[in-house]
């Protein structure tokens, strides 16, 4: 018997719903099963052999839209006996929901501001779409006050609006399109000459206006004014129809012919200091100047500039200093800063500790490096300093390894760490009457023997210690909320949680007097097995109650 059609509203927040059904199987006849598919989007939904009783088929997400669903009972010879069918259909009829609907101040992008998601920041949620369409009416606004309406609209058609007021304004200055740079010119005339520049500067939103003065605050005219010699410093404002103004400034030299006399320092030389891929390096520039008694000296490296205390990078730096006067004569000297490395990488994590690998199940060789033994290199230069293991290659045991850091420069250090190698886990075959790979059916409060086969790399292993390590009830989602205990030998006919050797088989008949009894209810048996050498393997057994 399989359910009617389904019909379901999306899942909040998904493009889809979660549906858990139930078909009911009556008189199937043994080695039967059950099967459900999705056939609209080609996907097995269960496969149960012996299916008898309510089985629950779930949950399963279904996308929106219908999804055919297609019901099968087949025997053991994968011919039909009995088939049925039904649709689940997902739709969506909720309109999106718009939050952050209220008045809005914008910033004008132009003589009308054009309206974008990033610049009003409202935001549409909807439960099936994730990510409805957001538009709004009208979308360019002029300066002042306008009413917008913003509607939401998902996949499906469904919409809501809301409406606000927006505030279009001119709070960003003038931006300079033509910006002076520095002046200089020789004196054309007594005390001086006359100097001219170009400036302009415009507004997004309106006009702007344009006045420039100097240092004493009178004004300049850029097609020409006179300038005496020195250093002057002219600031320009540009200011729009809002008030808002920006500026910029700049300077002219009107300037002499003597160059001031620089002197440098010899080359230099030294280590890095510790821990550092830098040293500080302190050295001593001078100069003197006939016309300026307080001559600017700028020094710089490839990166910029660079003064006496500066941490200086490994290898050799270029300085070149220059000295300059008030009439901005110069005099340029330059000197090389030399720093070597001379510190050896340092070692952190597991160094001269101990650590363990696992290498197949037979012992082959397995490979070590730095990284699989949990030792970090760090070094104050070389971010990929060179490691070296010895030996390299290791076979099960216990075995010492050296580990050898070296830089980019030579500088090498060494630590140890005291390496085990286990053999890898073995391979756990479940026997009948159990199938590993389903939820076999019990009866509650009957033994339920257990046969198992252990093999290594398709070797019998006869020599295990295999044990019941854990015994789960389970939840519908597969999560454990209880323990079950061993039974006791009386009822289980085995003591404690040690297998039995029958041959090349580990047998354990497992009582269940003491579980909960009720239908449907799943355990997880989890067999430890072990031997001195290997990692301990693990599988796992499904119960059922019928």
């Amino acid at each position: 018997t399989v359910p009617g059609d389904i019909a379901r509203s999306c899942d909040p927040g998904v493009a889809g719903a979660t549906v858990h059904f139930v078909i009911e199987v009556a008189g199937a006849p043994a080695g039967s099963r059950l099967e459900v598919r999705d056939t609209t989007h080609a996907t097995l939904l269960l496969s149960q052999l012996d299916p008898d009783g309510s089985v629950g088929v779930g949950p399963v997400l279904f996308p929106m839209g219908a999804s055919a669903i297609s019901v099968q009972l087949l025997d053991a010879a994968d011919t039909v006996i009995q088939e049925g069918a039904f649709l689940v259909t997902v739709e969506d009829t909720t309109p999106p929901v718009i939050d952050g609907c209220g008045p809005r101040t914008l910033e004008c992008t132009g003589p009308e501001t054009h309206l974008l998601l990033s610049l009003v920041g409202l935001s549409a949620s909807d439960d099936c779409d994730p990510t409805p369409e957001l538009s709004f009416a009208p979308a360019a606004l002029p300066h002042g006050t306008t009413t917008v309406t913003a509607t939401a609209r998902d996949d499906a058609g469904n919409t809501s609006s809301c409406s606000f007021d927006v505030t279009v304004q001119d709070t960003l200055p003038p931006l300079f399109t033509v910006i002076p740079t520095d002046i200089e010119r020789e004196c054309s005339m007594p005390h001086g000459a006359i100097v001219a520049f170009d400036v302009l500067a415009e507004d997004v939103c309106g006009i702007a206006s344009l006045v420039c003065v100097d240092e004493t605050n009178r004004v300049i005219d850029p097609a020409g004014t006179f300038f005496e010699d020195g250093v002057h410093t002219v600031t320009c404002t540009a200011t729009d129809e809002s008030l808002n103004s920006a500026s910029v400034s700049f300077q002219v030299r009107i300037v002499d012919n003597l160059a001031p006399v620089l002197v440098a320092p010899n080359d230099l030389s030294l280590p890095n200091d510790p821990g550092e891929c830098t040293a500080v390096a302190t050295f001593s520039v001078t100069a003197t100047d006939l016309c300026d008694p307080a001559v600017a000296i700028t020094c710089t490296a490839p990166w910029g500039p660079v003064q006496s205390g500066d941490a200086f990078p490994i290898g050799t730096t270029l300085v070149t200093c220059v000295a300059l006067d008030r009439a901005q004569n110069r005099a340029e000297a330059s000197f090389s800063i030399t720093v070597y490395d001379a510190e050896p990488p340092h070692f952190g994590g597991n160094a001269g500790g101990a650590a363990t690998l696992v290498t197949d199940c037979e012992g082959r060789p397995i490979g070590a490096d730095a990284a699989s033994l949990g030792v970090t290199i760090e070094d104050n230069c070389d971010t990929q300093p060179i490691a070296e293991c010895s030996p390299a290659t290791l076979l099960p045991g216990i075995t010492p390894v050296t580990i050898t850091a070296r830089d980019a420069d030579g500088n090498a250090a060494t630590t140890t760490v005291l390496v085990t190698v286990l053999r890898g886990a073995f391979h756990c075959e479940v026997l009948r009457p159990l199938d590993p790979h389903v939820d076999n059916r019990i009866h509650a409060g009957r033994v339920v023997p257990i046969k198992l086969r252990v093999a290594c790399e398709g070797h019998e292993v006869t020599d295990a210690t295999v044990t019941i390590d854990a015994i789960e009830r389970l939840a519908t989602d597969g999560t454990p909320i209880a323990n079950e205990l061993v039974e006791d030998p009386g009822a289980s006919q085995d003591g404690g949680n040690l297998f039995r050797l029958s041959t090349s088989q580990y047998h354990y008949n497992l009582s269940t007097s003491g579980w909960v009894g009720t239908s449907g209810v799943r355990h997880r048996v989890t067999v430890r097995i072990q031997r001195a050498g290997h990692v301990d393997s693990l599988c796992a057994i499904y119960l059922i109650n019928r």
